[in-house]
């Protein structure tokens, strides 16, 4: 098995995975947010604030750290599902391009063979 498909298939299923975690993360923070008024006035452990919907919400550093970088990952881990999902598809295209090359150069010589 080719090295680069490999890679391809590993950066699919990492990407996939990746986008589906950050999904996940961003849906529960979002979700634990808006079930409380809490959230919108600023305390002495929650200092850091966040944007959802144009509007500032407040949560502890570690928490608001992570809503972030799972805003911030779903994107780079859909890149990276694509760069694999782009060079699977590029490569099952030659492939095929490739095939239908020989089959018509063997129906080209078959021509020439009958004559």
């Amino acid at each position: 098995m080719d090295v680069k498909l490999k890679l391809a298939n590993a950066a699919v299923l990492l990407g996939v995975l990746g986008f589906a975690a950050c999904w996940v993360i961003g849906r529960v923070a979002e979700m634990r947010v808006f079930s409380s008024p809490a959230y919108l006035e600023k305390t002495l452990v929650r200092t850091d604030v966040i944007w959802i919907k144009n509007e500032a919400y407040y949560l502890e550093p570690t928490y608001a750290m992570a809503v972030r970088a799972s805003n911030y990952g779903v994107f780079w881990t859909f890149g990276l599902a694509l760069l694999g999902g782009g060079y699977l598809e590029r490569r099952k295209r030659k492939r095929k391009s490739e095939q239908l090359s020989l089959l018509a150069q063997s129906a080209w010589e078959r021509d020439e063979n009958k004559e």
